[in-house]
């Protein structure tokens, strides 16, 4: 037999791949860091083959990321743009699907929540979240998540106050509304009182204005007695509680999580299967609408193995309970709903595996870093950055976003037109560097850093030893786990001690 092989053992081995549920695929389906692979899998309604992406959470080079079309809320793009702006001096992004529900049709605001480079962008407290941390470890998880707003330092009663939501703005005249620098949706007319807040102080308050400070946040609201707290002058900020989500019992009666590595989620649901078992009630997680509950449609999916490997896909013809029995077929533990119908699509390795019909507000996007990165610990604590650090290798220096260190110290930073410089302010210790020099004038006094500024990835980077030499921090160098420890008091330390 010489040249080709015989029919019979090419029968035998079509049943033999078949059996394990993968074909092999052409040499140009495969990526770094991510593979696509053919399934037939059976359930109570036959058998669907399904090609399914597959990356191993195990690798430190694998790099999972929520990415916003255009990178900001409020705005809509092909799958592939999402996922190829995702690419950068870093990585590669090598594959994504769709990501959370969003409104197609109107403002395009999305409905679910989303954490971006550990930063939360948007919320809802309806369904489920994929959720990975900084370790890469993935799970489903249900969580409510609350806005908790403070005025001078101060958290409690009569200094308090809330909102609904981050970057979407809603009609409804009972609403309380923040944004950030992150929203590019809707501004349209309305009669809230608009209060800004920029660099942490109280700047305007006013009727029906929609200027979002580009270093603080906008609050909308018609809450006599939330506005009568905020003075022009006063400091004011927010932070999240977030909560295991109890939906037979109030959502805001569970216990408080800690979400500190939670490096990206997307929020969507329901949920398939959890801990290996299928669970799927999507009337329980606040769904109502028939093409969620019982309808067959297209639908993607999303979930991780017991042993790490994340799979997606996006098939045709499912109703969620059906779509819950294929997810444990191919052996996931953890397994979500995403958006589905004309939402539904996944790229692999540039190209469309299947095609949406309609722009995208979000994805999931597979992404393969360069080298293994480097970690930053702040006081133990991970500090997540948009950017990864990395080793100047003229200079042997680890350099790091100088925005992502300094605002995790409780600093301000700016920029300062006149002398393209840019200006860092911390508890008293004012900071300005230029890029592309060594130089830092701290308090307007000159000094030399060990390596020059650097522009990267539209960031600016600063050697990690200049928060010990200018901020009285310490610096240790974990070279097995590739961590920068750093150890320096905090403003916000300090204030919670106060309290």
């Amino acid at each position: 037999m010489t040249g080709k092989l015989s029919t019979n053992l090419m029968k035998r081995l079509a049943v033999s791949f078949i059996a394990v549920g993968v074909l092999l695929m052409p040499a140009y389906a495969r990526a770094t860091g991510a593979t696509l692979q053919n399934h037939n899998v059976n359930y109570s309604g036959g058998t669907k083959s399904i090609s399914v992406i597959w990356t191993n959470l195990n690798d430190k080079r694998v790099r999972i990321e929520t990415v916003l079309a255009k990178g900001a809320v409020g705005q809509t793009d092909t799958l592939v743009n999402i996922v190829n702006s995702a690419s950068d001096s870093d990585g590669k992004a090598v594959a994504g699907i769709n990501g959370s529900f969003f409104e197609a049709y109107t403002d395009f605001q999305p409905a679910g929540t989303l954490v971006s480079a550990g930063q939360i962008r948007h919320i809802s407290n309806t369904g489920s979240m994929f959720i990975v941390d900084t370790d890469g470890e993935a799970k489903v998880d249900s969580l409510y998540i609350g806005i908790q707003g403070g005025i001078n330092n101060q958290w409690e009663w009569p200094n308090n106050w809330y909102a609904w939501n981050i970057n979407h703005f809603y009609t409804d005249p009972a609403a309380v509304m923040v944004f950030d620098s992150n929203y590019k949706g809707p501004r349209p007319a309305h009669s809230f009182t608009s209060i800004q807040v920029d660099k942490g102080i109280v700047t305007s308050i006013g009727k029906g204005g929609f200027n979002i400070p580009q270093e603080g946040f906008l609050l909308l609201t018609n809450d006599q007695n939330m506005i009568g707290k905020f003075k022009v002058g006063s400091t004011a900020d927010f932070r999240y509680g977030i909560y295991e989500n109890d939906y037979i019992a109030k959502p805001h009666t569970g216990r408080e999580v800690d979400f500190t590595t939670v490096r990206t989620a997307t929020g969507a649901g329901p949920t398939l299967v959890k801990n290996g078992q299928i669970v799927v009630n999507p009337a329980l997680e606040g769904f109502t609408e028939e093409k969620i509950l019982n309808n067959r449609a297209r639908r993607s999916f999303i979930g991780v193995t017991a042993d790490g490997r994340m799979g997606f896909a996006s098939l045709d013809g499912v109703n969620v309970s059906e779509l819950a029995e294929i997810a444990k077929a191919l052996g996931m533990k953890d397994a979500m709903n995403l958006d589905g119908g004309a939402s539904s699509g996944t790229v692999y390795n540039g190209k469309n595996v299947v095609r949406e019909g309609r722009l995208l507000s979000n994805a999931i996007v597979i992404k393969y870093l360069n080298n293994e990165p480097i970690s930053v610990n702040l006081n133990s604590s991970p500090i997540i950055f948009d950017t990864d650090p990395f080793i100047d290798s003229a200079n042997n220096r680890t350099l790091v976003p100088l925005r992502g260190i300094a605002e995790s110290l409780g600093a301000i930073v700016g920029w300062d037109q006149a002398t393209s410089s840019v200006l860092i302010d911390r508890q008293g210790t004012s900071l300005r560097l230029k890029v592309g020099s060594p130089d830092v004038y701290v308090n307007g006094e000159k000094n030399t850093m060990d390596a020059p500024v650097v522009l990267r990835n539209s960031r600016t980077y600063v050697p990690v030893r200049f928060i010990t030499e200018f901020f009285g921090g310490e610096v240790n160098w974990n070279g097995n786990t590739k961590t920068v420890e750093l150890q320096i008091s905090r403003s916000s330390d300090t204030m919670e001690k106060a309290e």
